[in-house]
């Protein structure tokens, strides 16, 4: 969809969508132009609600719990991600997790990876 000119969904394919479970109007996607995309249902496309540069998704490998959105992304260097969404304008990235090199942070994520569901997605 375009208005003015400006692209207001994804560029690209879009391989994961995930509803947000604490408030009904909140969606989220992502896929092959590296952006989440964080969607209010009310808004009727007219402008995102938030969005997240970086993780390239190839599959559903998108899962919240809480305030935290946890990304599993097709990428060499950041695997797994969890984001604090509290501020969707600005969400802030909690834990970049390259498979093997954090400790401590990775009991964290995949924890959470665990409680989620997401690793059944992604294994």
């Amino acid at each position: 969809m375009h208005v003015e000119d400006e692209l207001i969904g994804h560029s690209n394919r879009i391989y994961a969508v995930k509803f947000d479970p604490s408030n009904e109007f909140l969606v989220y996607s992502g896929g092959w132009d590296s952006y989440i995309v964080i969607n209010d249902i009310r808004c009727k496309g007219e402008e995102r609600v938030g969005e997240i540069y970086g993780p390239l998704l190839g599959g559903e490998t998108l899962d919240l719990k809480g305030n935290l959105l946890l990304i599993g992304a097709y990428s060499k260097n950041h695997y797994l991600q969890v984001y604090d969404t509290r501020n969707l304008k600005e969400c802030e990235l909690k834990y970049d997790l390259p498979w093997g090199e954090a400790y401590g942070q990775e009991e964290v994520a995949l924890s959470l990876a665990a409680s989620s569901g997401i690793l059944n997605t992604i294994a």
